[in-house]
């Protein structure tokens, strides 16, 4: 009888505070959705930067055509991978 007593209080316990913690869920996901367009804002203004640098590099023959497509891959590699991420957090987290 105990036992179940413990449990049903657990229980119990564990429907108030997930009932109390709900408004923190909408806070919790704007946070991360605000997180995640400044972090795919900057990601971006780093690729350009980056191909930029790579991009006067090649004007100036200090790399070839064939290492600027690397750097072109690299950074669409990169790029897809942080969508990737995204849309497998919001498939798991559905």
């Amino acid at each position: 009888m105990k036992k179940v007593q413990i449990v049903s209080s657990f229980l119990a316990i564990a429907l108030l505070a997930s009932s109390a913690q709900a408004a923190g869920l909408d806070t919790g996901t704007a946070a991360i959705n605000t997180f995640k367009t400044w972090f795919f804002v900057i990601l971006a203004a780093l690729s350009v930067i980056y191909l930029g640098a790579k991009g006067a590099q090649l004007a100036t023959d200090k790399i070839q055509w064939a290492d600027y497509g690397q750097c072109i891959m690299k950074t669409a590699v990169v790029g897809g991978s942080t969508a990737l991420a995204g849309w497998a957090f919001f498939l798991w987290a559905a």
